[in-house]
């Protein structure tokens, strides 16, 4: 399975010459109506067609995804499905952006409650690290504020809930601590030394007893990407040992990255977050440890921020960029409905998408040990053969190995999501039932779709697409309309492009993009070098000058 791993220089393999190339030389009403002119029948009308074809479609911009699967919305379950199509329809943008959103949504509400465990020794806990990168104006907030309503009206009811036993714990540590106090006190005025040491004994076993007294976390579950590291971990231990950050600016990476502390990186809290592991929290009062962490990340970011995250080593180095899951939904933009043709979201739907996520939300806060889901038989006959592929596709020139520790973690994540599809459908019943085959299936199809995007998000592609835009602004310098690839490579300097593969690597991007379509190879007319391939340029390319 998986994508297919294509070879540029396969692709741009030249159709073998006829076999009595001197035929097509002949007058047209002399030429022979055999299989050789028959082809070059079908060359000219395929060159008509390219010209055509290649005026009706619009480019794309080269910053942007081309080729990438659309999200399977299918695997989703119902009430998750008819939320994510309604978002995308209302706000006019590709289904991708919700439906990746929607599971980081539902992390939150699983994010360190619950693990998934597919075989005796390994363990996964449900938390996600999801990125959407999209452009300015793709409508990233509107989409985040609507599908994460349901968290913050769970919020709010947990905090409702939780006011008197929090209050009620507050003054009962409070009230203890001053007996504690009083005792010190006292004994510290006592002259005879046994008599002292014994009442400071005593004032310190009332103060141990005070400490003792657990006051109810703040139920919250969801933070802003504008937190610092180092605040993370507090904002962890203040909430029960968990959070989820939701950001549509991508500023939580700039914080990553050491925004203020001078390029310092800790990104411990993190990496621990997303593990489940023990995470150190360092207050006033002294150290303190989270003893099981759990963070989900649901950010959407402007390609920028994902360049720059993929091109720091050490953010590569210490596994951050291999526990994402990546989305590039394409754009809509100058095809999107405006006014009254754009329908709201059914209040219906709403309601039934609300009730789901509040409801796995407000379950869970109440857990303390971490509820564990298990695999069928059945859904391990699916998971197990899913296992052995991804194992053989990161082989050396296998397609995932250029993902490097991506495709070490993604059965992990495909574990992951398996056990959130399942909850999504069944609801709070779900914690208390096995993950079937058909929730472990349609994991593995989200996670199709994620490979591919990785690919994009992860692939040493950049200097191919910064050449790409170099020659762009080569062929609008020349005003050029068409152009043979061996008059490309003349006019081009050795220094820019040391070989032939670097300038057929970008152009092999601008034609995805579409600025530019090859046309049909010519047949040779007689001896010497073969035709070099022929190609058109947009026309729009020269709207930007």
């Amino acid at each position: 399975g998986g994508p297919p791993v294509t070879s540029p220089a396969h692709a741009r393999r030249a159709p073998e010459p006829p076999q009595n190339p001197q035929e097509y030389a002949q007058p047209a009403d002399q030429r022979k109506r055999g299989p050789q002119n028959l082809r070059a029948i079908s060359a000219e009308s395929a060159e008509t067609h390219a010209r055509t074809a290649l005026t009706a479609t619009t480019p794309v911009d080269l910053g942007t995804p081309t080729g990438l699967p659309a999200f399977p919305v299918h695997a989703l379950p119902d009430v998750i499905a008819d939320m994510v199509t309604a978002v995308a329809e209302s706000k006019q943008v590709d289904v991708g952006m919700p439906a990746v959103m929607t599971l980081g949504v539902l992390a939150a509400t699983t994010c360190g409650r619950v693990q998934v465990l597919p075989r005796p020794g390994w363990t996964e806990e449900a938390n996600l690290f999801v990125l959407v990168c999209a452009d300015p104006s793709e409508r990233k907030g509107p989409v985040e504020r609507e599908l994460r309503r349901p968290l913050d009206e769970a919020t709010a009811e947990l905090i409702g809930q939780a006011a008197v036993a929090q209050r009620e714990a507050e003054l009962t540590r409070q009230v203890a601590s001053d007996v504690a106090t009083a005792a010190v006190n006292r004994a510290a005025k006592l002259d005879d030394p046994g008599k002292r040491d014994q009442a400071l004994a005593e004032a310190l076993d009332l103060d141990a007893a005070a400490r003792a007294i657990d006051v109810p976390p703040v139920p919250k579950l969801v933070a802003g990407g504008d937190i610092t590291p180092e605040a993370l971990a507090e904002v962890m231990h203040r909430h029960g040992g968990r959070i989820t950050i939701l950001d549509t600016e991508g500023g939580f990476f700039d914080r990553l990255a050491g925004l203020y502390s001078n390029g310092i990186k800790n990104l411990d809290a993190v990496l621990h977050g997303y593990s489940g592991e023990p995470v150190e929290v360092n207050r006033r009062s002294g150290a303190e440890l989270i003893p099981r962490a759990g963070l989900s990340l649901a950010l959407m970011v402007q390609p920028v921020v994902v360049d720059k995250l993929t091109s720091d080593p050490e953010m590569a180095g210490r596994g951050l960029l291999a526990r994402f899951l990546y989305a590039n939904p394409p754009s809509l933009v100058g095809r999107r409905r405006t006014g009254r043709h754009v329908p709201p979201v059914p209040a219906e739907i709403a309601a039934a998408y609300t009730a789901r996520i509040g409801g796995l939300a407000t379950e869970l806060a109440a857990w303390t040990d971490p509820a564990q889901l298990h695999f069928t038989y059945d859904a391990l006959d699916v998971l197990d053969p899913f296992e052995a592929a991804i194992e053989a596709r990161q082989a050396p020139g296998a397609d995932l190995a250029v993902t490097g520790p991506w495709a070490g973690k993604f059965v992990g994540n495909v574990i992951r999501l398996a056990g959130l599809l399942h909850l999504a459908d069944h609801g709070p019943a779900g914690l208390r039932a096995a993950i079937g085959p058909e929730h472990t299936t349609a994991a593995i199809q989200i996670g199709d779709y994620f490979t591919a995007h990785a690919h994009t998000a992860l692939a040493p592609r950049r200097a191919a697409v910064d050449d790409a835009r170099y020659l762009l602004t080569h062929l609008q310098r020349r005003q050029l309309t068409e152009f043979t690839t061996r008059d490309l490579l003349t006019g081009l300097s050795r220094d820019r492009f040391p070989t032939k593969d670097t300038v057929l690597d970008a152009l092999d991007i601008l034609t995805q993009h579409g600025w530019i379509t090859p046309l049909p190879v010519p047949t040779p007319t007689g001896p010497g070098r073969k035709p070099s391939p022929h190609h058109l340029v947009h026309p729009a390319l020269w709207s930007q000058q």
